[in-house]
């Protein structure tokens, strides 16, 4: 409803909710949520190599979450 309204993209809280509007071909989405934990943060690689000209945007509240997404995987993560 919003992106038939004009909406770019949209926010999500969860991963789990980015996944399932990533299946509803939304590609443009923030996850406003940052997402803890080893097995989130493969999840979300996983979404990335899912829908590779996808946009996904995701909050990371500190450094050790930023270290933690680097050393995730091979993914080319645009971190700020």
């Amino acid at each position: 409803m919003q992106i038939d309204a004009g909406a770019q993209g949209i926010c999500t809280a969860k991963l789990g909710e980015a996944e399932v509007m990533a299946a509803g071909g939304i590609n443009d989405i923030l996850i406003t949520t940052p997402i803890a934990g080893k097995n989130k943060i493969q999840r979300l690689v996983k979404l990335y190599q899912q829908y590779p000209d996808y946009r996904f945007i995701q909050v990371i509240e500190s450094p050790a979450t930023r270290h933690r997404y680097r050393s995730s995987g091979d993914r080319g993560w645009n971190l700020y």
